[in-house]
């Protein structure tokens, strides 16, 4: 038994050292892929020189920052360090609320040219779901734009969105109710009995006589 621990447990081990290998892999292909971009000498918001940027390096995003802060939920919180970001429009979000917040396709984030550049992070709440995508929020709000022209026209994509989501739930509510009405009515169907009214006797031919006619008036009497 305890050579089997041990060689499950160094199977395992060679997995996760593989995955963490192509996973660098990965991650060291997709910075190559971006590194061909020319940095710009000023921060955007700041004016002041741009140096090692943080955001600069990660999402190709001229805006001056050494590190990443962390908020409540484990997210990555982004600012200039010279600049105040009270619209929090550096933060990072996930994939998902990319995708239901502001109704962003995977082909819009990752085949529309240039496609969106996004950190992986272990998942704060459960690590084995697998690691988060985060996108960089201006970014996600500059692709959503490219895509619905306006915030008039965003608005009105999420409002006929919910509207739609609200006819099916509704419509899904009275199928689950007409079922269930259905079910209980033929569970609780009456059983009807046929009554012997309805039964015919078979029919028996006895040849006629004069010993059967004396034999039925003596029953008969």
């Amino acid at each position: 038994m305890e050579d089997d621990d041990e060689y499950q447990e160094r199977r395992e081990q060679i997995i996760e050292s593989r995955q963490r290998s192509c996973y660098l892999c990965f991650i060291f292909w997709t910075d190559a892929k971006f590194a061909n971009y020319d940095a710009p000498d000023n921060c955007i918001k700041c004016n002041l020189p741009l140096f090692d940027s943080w955001l600069w390096e990660r999402y190709n995003h001229p805006v001056f920052m050494f590190n990443c802060a962390v908020d409540h939920r484990g997210l990555a919180m982004n600012r200039c360090y010279h600049f105040p970001d009270d619209l929090g429009e550096h933060r990072l979000i996930p994939r998902t609320e990319v995708k239901s917040f502001y109704l962003l396709k995977d082909c819009d984030l990752d085949l529309r040219k240039p496609p969106l550049r996004y950190w992986s992070k272990k998942n704060p709440h459960n690590p084995r779901y697998g690691d988060m995508k985060l996108y960089l929020k201006c970014q996600v709000v500059e692709r959503m734009l490219e895509v619905y022209g306006s915030w008039e026209e965003f608005e009105a994509e999420k409002r006929l969105r919910t509207s739609q989501k609200e006819i099916r739930a509704e419509k899904n509510f009275e199928k689950k109710v007409k079922e269930m009405r259905q079910h209980v009515s033929m569970k609780f169907k009456p059983f009807r009995i046929s009554f012997l009214s309805s039964w015919r006797f078979p029919c028996i031919s006895i040849p006629y006589s004069g010993e059967t006619l004396t034999f039925l008036k003596r029953v008969f009497q």
